[in-house]
């Protein structure tokens, strides 16, 4: 079975096969671990004809992704915490033992598949003109498709009233993008519209991104602060259940 997660990382690194092998070996160089990852390796691997790569091979490629082996889509067999290896690129058709497990590496750890669901967003700002930190709470629908993510305030469940929408892009585990708010016409800000741009990275997870957001503020001075998301529900259609601000009680109207 082909490792699709193993070529999206290295897609989203923007690398040939053979620029994926070449960073391998400068990883193992780096780790006084040298390997002999070629073309042909890297082909093998994502082809899934070697589902498991050799000891000497695990921590460069941990190294050059910035995964976690068990993230990157390999199948492997595991025993009392151990791995069997076989030839020399990997394991590449290994017998059952008793009591083995079989684990596909996808399903073990790493942002899954897809991240969309409801989101509870915390994002810290600072009022020049009021000289402190506020936080604005909400409650986003996360559509999540391909790299593309769109996130939006679900109608009476951000702070002061209003909207906010946030439209992001995903490249392995960080996200980066732009946010537009629309503060509330009885709030501070009377109806203002803000905008700027965010990035934050995914946890292994994949139900908290935690970054930072930019933009300009009234005075034209550019401003940034914290950013956080925890993904409170993976079903969309909940959305109903979450009108009402994060940590105030819901209506029971």
């Amino acid at each position: 079975m082909a490792n699709t997660t193993l070529r999206a990382v290295r897609e989203g690194l923007r690398l040939t096969q053979d620029e994926f092998a070449k960073r391998i070996r400068e990883a193992g160089e780096r780790l006084n671990e040298r390997n002999d990852c070629t073309l042909r390796t890297v082909q093998r691997w994502e082809s899934g004809a070697v589902s498991y790569p050799r000891r000497h091979f695990i921590r460069a490629i941990e190294a050059a992704t910035g995964y976690s082996i068990d993230q990157l889509g390999f199948d492997y067999v595991a025993k009392g915490g151990s791995f069997w290896e076989d030839h020399d690129a990997g394991i590449s058709g290994v017998t059952q033992i008793a009591q083995d497990t079989r684990i596909p590496g996808h399903m073990v750890g790493g942002p899954p598949v897809s991240l969309s669901g409801i989101w509870e967003s915390r994002c810290t700002y600072k009022s020049s003109s009021r000289d402190e930190s506020f936080v604005d709470l909400s409650h986003l629908v996360l559509s999540h498709v391909g790299n593309q993510m769109t996130a939006r305030s679900i109608d009476g469940s951000i702070t002061g009233g209003g909207s906010l929408i946030v439209k992001l892009e995903q490249r392995i585990q960080i996200v980066t993008g732009t946010w537009e708010q629309k503060t509330g016409d009885d709030s501070y800000y009377q109806g203002q519209i803000f905008h700027g741009a965010v990035q934050m990275h995914i946890d292994a997870t994949g139900t908290m991104m935690k970054g930072a957001w930019t933009g300009f503020g009234r005075d034209f001075d550019v401003n940034t602060g914290p950013w956080e998301m925890l993904r409170r529900d993976s079903n969309t259609r909940n959305a109903g259940r979450y009108a009402f601000v994060p940590g105030e009680q819901p209506s029971t109207d």
